[in-house]
């Protein structure tokens, strides 16, 4: 990521040079008068939108592109976003069916504390709900909470304690995880698009600023005089930017 940010920057204030001296290949026509544009402002504009600041100065292409970099990390995001909350109320819906927090904590109190070290304390749903969902698959004190459990020769565990949780083998808790997993792939996915929304706006903003600065606005000043009912002459002027 932090290569990548480098490149991008290098490319957007490199290609200074070049953006003037294709500006003024690009534009035609008269040129009484020019108008410069603000960097700052540019700079602004592009940070707070990609490509806003790049229209300001006159450079459509490269702000459409800078806007539709914006759409589509926006679009990847949602669509990445989405696909992982939808997989992570699967799991959690599978967990409430097949993992019961109160067999769990029979085995719990049922069992001395020499016999297997407990590693985690597991709260409430209502207490902390992300990392309840998270533990009951993740550690093996709680595989005793699933409706699954079988004994290493493939018997039901039951309310049998004696068994370590680590020859404890749950299909179920397999399961969960498998799909736990692929949700939280989903949801760094999104969380690393992020980075690329912010990278975009940044270097947007430091292309406009760059290329702003030897840009001019051409400014166009047409004038003629025009007939009026009363003897005094008048005349019409037109701007354009």
């Amino acid at each position: 990521m932090r290569r990548a940010v480098a490149v991008l920057l290098a490319i957007a204030v490199g290609m200074g040079p070049f953006a003037s001296r294709a500006g003024a290949e690009e534009e035609e026509g008269p040129q009484p008068g020019e108008v410069g544009r603000s960097s700052k402002l540019a700079f602004l504009m592009s940070l707070l939108i990609p490509g806003l600041g790049e229209f300001y100065y006159g450079a459509e292409k490269r702000g459409m592109a800078f806007l539709a970099v914006e759409a589509g990390t926006w679009v990847a995001y949602a669509s990445w976003h989405n696909r992982g909350r939808s997989l992570e109320r699967d799991f959690r819906r599978f967990a409430d069916l097949h993992w019961s927090e109160e067999a769990y904590r029979r085995w719990d109190q049922n069992t001395p504390e020499s016999f297997y070290m407990r590693t985690e304390g597991l709260p409430s749903k209502q207490e902390d709900t992300q990392q309840y969902y998270e533990l009951i698959g993740k550690y093996d004190q709680f595989v005793f909470g699933w409706d699954d459990g079988k004994d290493p020769q493939g018997r039901p565990v039951g309310a049998d304690y004696s068994i370590h949780p680590r020859n404890v083998t749950s299909p179920n808790r397999i399961a969960y995880e498998v799909a736990r997993d692929r949700s939280n792939r989903y949801f760094k996915r999104s969380s690393r698009i992020l980075g690329v929304v912010v990278v975009n706006h940044l270097v947007s903003a430091i292309h406009a600023s760059v290329h702003a600065r030897g840009r001019k606005a051409r400014l166009w000043v047409d004038a003629d005089v025009i007939e009026a009912p009363d003897p005094a002459p008048a005349m019409r002027i037109k701007v354009r930017f």
